[in-house]
């Protein structure tokens, strides 16, 4: 049985070891360019983090609190 060669989602280089569960398709180098998302656990990179979440999470997290803002003024 022939196991199957994975490569750097980034850069194209081949992977040689990984926990296929729970490792990104990214090599030891590109790796260091992302960040895990503090809310919905994705591998991200870092341009697209917003502080410790990605940037969908962080909109969601802002409209959500803006919701709350607003509901404890009374305002609708």
């Amino acid at each position: 049985m022939s196991q199957k060669r994975r490569k750097c989602a980034d850069c194209g280089e081949r992977i040689e070891s990984f926990a296929w569960k729970t490792d990104p398709d990214l090599c030891m180098a590109c790796r260091q360019n992302y960040d895990v998302c503090g809310r919905c656990g994705r591998c991200v990179p870092l341009a697209d983090m917003r502080q410790s979440y990605c940037v969908d999470c962080r909109r969601a997290y802002d409209r959500d609190r803006w919701a709350r803002q607003r509901a404890a003024r009374g305002v609708l």
